[in-house]
C-alpha cells in the first residue's frame, strides 16, 4: 500500500500540470488504443502505394517520402508505433502498481499484444528493406536457426537477396503485417471485454493533443531511410530502433543460446505473474432478493460485471457472481431499496451534540488533510459510489450539517466518483431528492486541505439563502492556464525519434567478417535395401539412405599453412540422412583456405584457396553450379 501511495502522490502531482481529468495516467489504456487507430489508418496509406516486388520495395518506400502527405504519413506509422510501445510499457507499470495485474484473461491477452505489437514491428521495418531491414532480418533469422526446426541457410537469404526466395518472403511479411494487425485487434477485444464500460476512447482534447504533437514531430524529424539492403552483404552502419529492438542488442554482447534463455526466463515470469500474486479473498456484496425489485440498476452500474440478473419464482433478480466481485460497493450504492450490503463497511449514523459535517473517504483515496475542530466524523468506504443517496438524504435531515465525498483522483474502481456524481446531481438512479440543497454536499477528488470546504459546510445553514445550486461541487486539479500541458505533449512525442534513429554499428568495421552459408548434401554411408514390401508396385526405385557422411570444415592460414578454425557438421534429420546446413560468421585476419572434406569418404573433398578478406564488406562462402566459391561485393 505504501508504493502505491507514492504513485498516488505522483500521479497527482501530474494531475497539477493537465488536470484531473486531462491526466494521461489515467487514460493510458486508451491513448494506447487510440496510437494503435492512428498507425492503422496511416498503415493503409502507405499500402496503397508500396511496391511488394522486392526489387522495388525500397524504392517505392523513397517515393512515399519524398511526397509531403506521403512522408507525414510515413512519419505518423513510425512514431505512432513507438509511442504505442511507450504507452503499453506505462499501462504495465500502472497495472502493477495498482495491482490489477490479477486478471488473469486481461493480462495474459496483454502479455500476447506485446509479442504481436514486437512482431509487427519486426515486419513493417523489413518491408522497407533497407539497412536496418537487412540488419533485423539477419538477427532474426539467427535467433530462429538456433532452434532445430529452422534451416540455418535461410540467413543467406538476407545476406545474398535471393530473389527467388525473397519475393515469396515479401509477400508473406506484407500479408502476416495486415493478418497480425487484425489480429492485435481481436486481442485487444478480448482485453477489454471482462470489463463493463471500458474507456476505449481518451478525452477529445487528449486525441488532438496526442495527433498535433505526433504531427509535429513528423515535420521536425521526417523519417529516413538507411541505404538500400542490396548495396552490401553486412549492413555495417544502420539506424536502431531502441523500441522494437532494444532485445537486439544482446546479441552483441551475449550468443544466441544465452538470448534464448533471456527470451524465454523474460517471457515465463510475466507469463505467471498473476498466478504468483493470488487475489485476496474479499466478501463479496450480499443481496436480499426477498426486497429486490428487478430494477437492473446494480446490473448496469457494476464495473466489473459481477451481477447476473436471474429468474427466481418468475421474477427477475439481482445476483452476484462471487468471482467477479471486488468489493467495490458501486451495487449498493445503485440499490434504490437498499437491499444490498457490504459485510464489514456497515455505517452507523453519526452521533453527536454537535451537527456534524460527515466524511465519507475510499479506503483506496490519499488522505485528506482533516481540520483539527471538532465535529467532523470520517467514515472509511470501499469506494465513494459506495455511498446510497437515500441514506445521504437521511443523514442531511437528521444529524449532519453537511457531507464530503472524498476519492481517489482517479477511481481506482473506474466508474464509483463518476456515477456518485451523476446521481447526485439527478442523472442517474437512484437521484438525491430534489429536498436536499446541494451545498450541503460536496465532492473532492484527490489529497486537498479540506478546512475550507467544512467551514463552508458548516456556515451554509446560518448564511443568507443564495440560488440554489444546479450542480454538486466537485473539487479536483483544474488544467493550468499557461499552455504547459501542451508543451509537454509536443516534447515528449519530440524526444521520441531520438530513440528512433540512433545510428549504431553492430558490425565493426575494422573486422573482416567470413560468412560459410551453404547447403550440401554428403555421400550416403549406409543404405537401406529396397526390398521392403513383398508387392513390387509398393517398393522404392532406389535404396533409401538411412545416414550420411558428416562434413569437416577447416580454415587454414594461406600463408603459414596453421588451421585457425575446425568443425565437424553433421547431417540433419534424426537419422543424420538429409542434407547438412551450414551458417557460420567468423573473424578472420589473414588470407585464408577453405576446405571441405567428407570424413567418412576423405577423397571427397572441396577446397578453395587464398580468399581474400576485406573490412569493406563481407565475404560468402558458398556453393555455386556445385563448386565452392567466395562471393565478395556482388552488388557494387
Amino acid at each position: 500500500m505504501q508504493g502505491l501511495g507514492y504513485y498516488q502522490r505522483f500521479t497527482q502531482f501530474i494531475s497539477r500540470i493537465f488536470s484531473t481529468r486531462f491526466n494521461p495516467f489515467y487514460h493510458l489504456g486508451s491513448i494506447t488504443i487510440f496510437l494503435l487507430f492512428i498507425d492503422i489508418v496511416s498503415g493503409i496509406y502507405l499500402f496503397v502505394f508500396y511496391n511488394i516486388d522486392p526489387r522495388h520495395a525500397y524504392d517505392s518506400t523513397q517515393v512515399i517520402s519524398q511526397q509531403f502527405i506521403g512522408s507525414i504519413m510515413r512519419g505518423l506509422h513510425r512514431y505512432s508505433s513507438d509511442a504505442l510501445l511507450v504507452f503499453i510499457g506505462l499501462h504495465f507499470i500502472d497495472m502493477l502498481i495498482l495491482g490489477k495485474f490479477k486478471r488473469i484473461i486481461s493480462w495474459m491477452s496483454g502479455v500476447g499484444s506485446v509479442a504481436l505489437t514486437l512482431i509487427l514491428g519486426l515486419t513493417g521495418f523489413i518491408l522497407v528493406w533497407d539497412h536496418k531491414a537487412k540488419l533485423m532480418g539477419l538477427l532474426t533469422t539467427k535467433l530462429l536457426i538456433a532452434l532445430p526446426a529452422f534451416n540455418p541457410s535461410i540467413a543467406g537469404t538476407f545476406l545474398l537477396n535471393d530473389l527467388s526466395f525473397m519475393s515469396g518472403f515479401f509477400r508473406i511479411t506484407l500479408f502476416g503485417h495486415i493478418f497480425l494487425t487484425i489480429a492485435m485487434v481481436i486481442l485487444l477485444w478480448i482485453h477489454v471485454v471482462r470489463l463493463a464500460k471500458p474507456k476505449i476512447i481518451p478525452p477529445t482534447y487528449i486525441m488532438w493533443a496526442v495527433g498535433i504533437s505526433l504531427t509535429i514531430s513528423t515535420l521536425v524529424f521526417p523519417v529516413v531511410s538507411d541505404p538500400p539492403a542490396h548495396d552490401s552483404i553486412i549492413p555495417y552502419h544502420t539506424t536502431f530502433d531502441w523500441y522494437y529492438f532494444a532485445g537486439y542488442y544482446l546479441m552483441k554482447v551475449f550468443s544466441v543460446p544465452v538470448n534464448w534463455i533471456i527470451i524465454l526466463m523474460t517471457s515465463f515470469v510475466f507469463t505467471i505473474l498473476p498466478f504468483l500474486f493470488k487475489k485476496k479473498k474479499k466478501q463479496p456484496a450480499q443481496i436480499d432478493q426477498e426486497d429486490c425489485d428487478g430494477c437492473k440498476q446494480c446490473w448496469i452500474d457494476c464495473p466489473y460485471d459481477a451481477i447476473d440478473m436471474i429468474k427466481i419464482d418468475g421474477e427477475e433478480k439481482a445476483a452476484v457472481r462471487e468471482s467477479k466481485c471486488e468489493s467495490c460497493g458501486i451495487c449498493v450504492g445503485s440499490c434504490k431499496g437498499q437491499s444490498i450490503v457490504l459485510p464489514g463497511f456497515t455505517l452507523a449514523s453519526p452521533t453527536s451534540e454537535e451537527r456534524p459535517v460527515v466524511i465519507y473517504k475510499c479506503k483506496m483515496a490519499l488522505n485528506v488533510v482533516l481540520p483539527q475542530t471538532p465535529g467532523v466524523k470520517e467514515y472509511i468506504v470501499p469506494c465513494v459510489g459506495d455511498i446510497n443517496t437515500q441514506g445521504m438524504e437521511k443523514t442531511l435531515r437528521e444529524e449532519a450539517d453537511g457531507i464530503i465525498l472524498s476519492s481517489c483522483d482517479d477511481c481506482f474502481h473506474r466508474l464509483g466518483s463518476q456515477w456518485t456524481e451523476k446521481r447526485i446531481n439527478r442523472k442517474r438512479r437512484p437521484t438525491l431528492s430534489r429536498k436536499v440543497l446541494l451545498e450541503k454536499v460536496k465532492l473532492i477528488k484527490g489529497s486537498f486541505n479540506i478546512q475550507q470546504e467544512v467551514d463552508e459546510l458548516r456556515r451554509g445553514t446560518s448564511q443568507e439563502r443564495k440560488p440554489r445550486q444546479k450542480n454538486l461541487e466537485v473539487i479536483e486539479r483544474k488544467r493550468m492556464r499557461i499552455p504547459l500541458p501542451e508543451i509537454i505533449w509536443v516534447l515528449l512525442f519530440l524526444v521520441i525519434p531520438s530513440l528512433s534513429n540512433t545510428e549504431l554499428s553492430f558490425y565493426d568495421t575494422n573486422q573482416k567478417i567470413l560468412i560459410l552459408n551453404f547447403k550440401y548434401t554428403s555421400s550416403p554411408v549406409t543404405e537401406k535395401s529396397n526390398e521392403t514390401s513383398r508387392l513390387d508396385h509398393m517398393r522404392p526405385l532406389t535404396p533409401q539412405v538411412s545416414r550420411r557422411s558428416p562434413l569437416k570444415i577447416e580454415i587454414i592460414q594461406s600463408q603459414t599453412g596453421e588451421t585457425i578454425y575446425t568443425e565437424v557438421a553433421r547431417p540433419g534429420g534424426f537419422r543424420e540422412d538429409v542434407a547438412i546446413y551450414v551458417y557460420k560468421e567468423l573473424i578472420v585476419k589473414e588470407t585464408v583456405n577453405i576446405k571441405l572434406t567428407e570424413t567418412e569418404f576423405p577423397t571427397i573433398y572441396h577446397i578453395i584457396e587464398n580468399v581474400k578478406i576485406s573490412t569493406e564488406d563481407a565475404t560468402v562462402i558458398g556453393f555455386k553450379y556445385d563448386k565452392l566459391v567466395a562471393i565478395q561485393s556482388v552488388f557494387k
